[in-house]
């Protein structure tokens, strides 16, 4: 397999896995937990950067999930940009994919709402 056609296949292979995850992070809205997972992260003072993917598919399974309610899922966005590294959002959606509410997720949808 060529060097471009890998990179292209890992490029697909990552768009799909943050296309399931967010849609996870957002079926998940509204779903009560007995207890968070830990405590809300707060690392970043100025806005932290993802991908633009990432930020485009977050903001497209929102407002899927919350019947086209552009201003929350934007203000959701901004919320984990100001308040999660990268890094921690990854690991929020890892918190997720284990049937637990991350902490972060509860604050950003408290502060939207």
């Amino acid at each position: 397999m060529s060097l471009s056609r890998k990179g292209r296949l890992g490029a697909a292979l990552g768009t799909a896995a943050s296309i399931a995850t967010i849609l996870t992070l957002f079926l998940t809205l509204g779903q009560s937990s007995s207890s968070p997972a830990a405590p809300p992260t707060q690392i970043p003072t100025t806005p932290v950067a993802y991908p633009a993917n990432v930020d485009q598919n977050y903001l497209s399974s929102c407002e899927q999930t919350s019947n086209g309610n552009v201003a929350y899922c934007q203000c959701t966005l901004n919320w984990f940009q100001n308040n999660v590294t990268y890094t921690q959002f990854l690991a929020d959606e890892d918190i997720l994919s284990n049937g637990q509410t991350p902490a972060d997720l509860t604050q950003a949808e408290n502060s939207c709402n």
